[in-house]
């Protein structure tokens, strides 16, 4: 009782909101008076929200229509969520006095039509989502009672035009972000986005534009971002990008450009980022300016783009026809970090090309048609973490080729013909050394220094054996490729088939090609004892055989001698017999014999 007296006490003294429990329509989830998801299969909009709810999801419905949408129920619904449902229109005014509406998604529904007031009222909204739809163009004067609208999404419709301006003469909408790509656009036309001068980014990609007028952008004063990618332009000339002081990324990568005239990016001199790859260019035009990211790759270049870019970071040529380097090339390039010149065809490199490049953190000169290196080639790239020469013509690395690259982590060489390779003790920072597919018959001893390595490399060589001393002090090692070389498993192989065992660092198996013997052996199946007895055996081949095979087989050929043994053994002692009594019966009569004829003398 007085247990109850004191809970009644405290439970008075609550305020009355903490005794009230908030209401949720059947087939919905309101896990707090703010938040609620519903479905699925709904027809219409449900009711009998709280007041309170901020949030309401309706995803994966059936809804065709808005009409039990109540601003006087939802007077503070900031997010509604309406997608991949049946909307097929949104009513003049429908919306207008959800005032504190901030963000309405319509993802993925049948609209094929909107109209100006569409979205009337809705003057707090901040994002409006309407892709996956049907929508075939946008009316006029849309943005503009949109005052607050900073995200407009209409990505994946059947967009052709705009129905004139998108707001009224005079008026600036306040929109950052448009995006509009995988839509129907075939062209772009003069001040088509008039109105629009505080966007920031315009996604037009992935639409079937093939001819942008001059001026095209004109009024998107304070654009930084335009992607233009995966389009049909073949020639960009007349200033499209006029008056894009501030774009700051440029996007026109797989589209069918074979021609950029050089007045083109010169309207653009602020340009940071520029992607060009996946096209049919042959040539660019001279570009300088700010540019840090730079992607010609995949086009039909003819040599090395005549570049003076000192902010330049990245330069992407790969999958072009670029048959060597110089200096000259390299030598505005102060400040870049990542070159990328696989699949070029490049034949040969000047030695003093990269002694601007003392930023380089990674080049990548694979599956070219390199067939030597000059000495001290890249003493200078004491920045550089990787270097991939894999898939080239090189037959050796000379003593100096490697010198000065005192930051590297990862060197890649497989896949050339390298019989030697130089001192590597000087990287010692190298984590990963792939030397795969060449022509070493031994692992260099210098590796026994790189004691940070934690991948190593050398499958498919001429390596025959292997002296554990090159591991001892690599303490960081995690794996170890070394399967498909001709290992020949004898004596010599002894002391690293001891230091193997039990190691879990060897990836594959490693397999003996020789003596024939032991061929296809695997080296862990081998002990210490059969590896000594191939070489002190000599030519002995049943001793070997016995001694490899553990004394199995010796023992079988032992058992069926012994078999034998006793079979001979029976027969001859039968024989035996007979001939002890045959040669009694000799001894009897040569002795009857004898004594006749002592007779006879007598």
């Amino acid at each position: 009782m007085y247990r109850m007296l004191i809970f009644l006490s405290l439970m008075s003294s609550l305020p009355v909101g903490h005794l009230t429990t908030h209401t949720c329509p059947i087939k919905c989830c309101c896990p707090n008076i703010r938040t609620a998801q519903c479905g699925t299969y709904l027809t219409v909009v449900p009711t009998g929200f709280p007041e309170t709810l901020e949030s309401l999801d309706l995803t994966g419905n059936r809804i065709a229509g808005l009409d039990n949408l109540s601003p006087q129920q939802l007077p503070e619904l900031t997010e509604m969520n309406l997608g991949h449902n049946y909307l097929t229109l949104i009513p003049a005014n429908s919306l207008s006095n959800f005032t504190a509406l901030q963000v309405l998604k319509l993802k993925n529904n049948r609209l094929d039509s909107l109209t100006v007031q569409s979205f009337n009222g809705l003057s707090n909204l901040v994002t409006l989502v309407l892709h996956e739809n049907r929508l075939t163009s946008l009316p006029a004067g849309m943005l503009t009672s949109l005052t607050s609208l900073s995200v407009l999404s209409v990505s994946k419709n059947e967009l052709s035009t705009f129905r004139g301006a998108l707001t009224s003469s005079g008026t600036e909408s306040g929109l950052k972000t448009f995006i509009l790509d995988h839509n129907k656009f075939s062209s772009l036309s003069s001040n088509m986005f008039q109105g629009l001068a505080n966007v920031e980014t315009l996604m037009l990609d992935h639409n079937e534009i093939s001819d942008i007028a001059s001026g095209a952008f004109s009024g998107l004063s304070n654009l930084a971002n335009l992607s233009l990618s995966y389009n049909s332009i073949a020639e960009l000339q007349n200033s499209p990008f006029r008056d894009l002081e501030k774009l700051k990324h440029l996007y026109l990568q797989n589209n069918d450009m074979t021609y950029i005239d050089s007045d083109v990016l010169r309207d653009v001199p602020n340009i940071e980022t520029l992607y060009l790859q996946y096209n049919k260019l042959s040539s660019v035009p001279p570009l300088q300016g700010k540019i840090t990211n730079l992607n010609i790759a995949h086009n039909n270049l003819q040599g090395w783009p005549q570049l003076a870019l000192p902010s330049l970071q990245t330069l992407l040529l790969y999958a072009n026809s670029i048959h060597n380097i110089s200096k000259n090339d390299m030598r505005t390039l102060i400040n870049l970090e990542t070159l990328e010149l696989q699949f070029t065809g490049l034949q040969y490199v000047e030695e003093d090309a990269f002694d601007q490049q003392v930023n380089l953190k990674r080049l990548i000169l694979r599956n070219c048609a390199l067939k030597s290196l000059p000495p001290r080639v890249f003493s200078s790239l004491t920045s550089l973490e990787e270097l991939h020469l894999q898939n080239n013509r090189l037959v050796e690395i000379l003593d100096d080729t490697l010198y000065g690259l005192s930051s590297l982590k990862e060197l890649y060489v497989f896949g050339n013909a390298i019989g030697s390779i130089s001192d590597l003790s000087h990287l010692s920072r190298l984590t990963i050394l792939n030397l795969a597919r060449n022509k070493l018959t031994q692992i260099p001893d210098s590796i026994r220094r790189l004691n940070k390595l934690e991948l190593l490399n050398f499958d498919s060589n001429q390596i025959t054996n292997v002296s554990p001393d090159v591991f001892y002090n690599l303490t960081s090692l995690q794996k170890v490729y070394m399967y498909d070389n001709p290992y020949h498993c004898d004596c010599a192989l002894s002391d690293f088939v001891a230091w193997a065992a039990g190691k879990d660092v060897f990836i594959g198996e490693l397999l003996c090609a020789s003596p024939v013997l032991m061929r296809n052996r695997t080296l862990k199946s081998l002990s210490i004892d059969q590896l000594e007895l191939v070489c002190n055996s000599g030519s002995n081949t049943p001793a070997i055989v016995g001694g490899i095979f553990g004394g199995i087989a010796i023992g079988f050929v032992a058992s069926i001698a012994i078999k034998v043994m006793r079979r001979k053994s029976a027969k001859f002692r039968t024989k035996f017999v007979e001939m002890d009594s045959v040669k009694d019966e000799d001894a009897v009569s040569i002795v009857n014999d004898n004594h006749s004829d002592v007779a006879f003398q007598d």
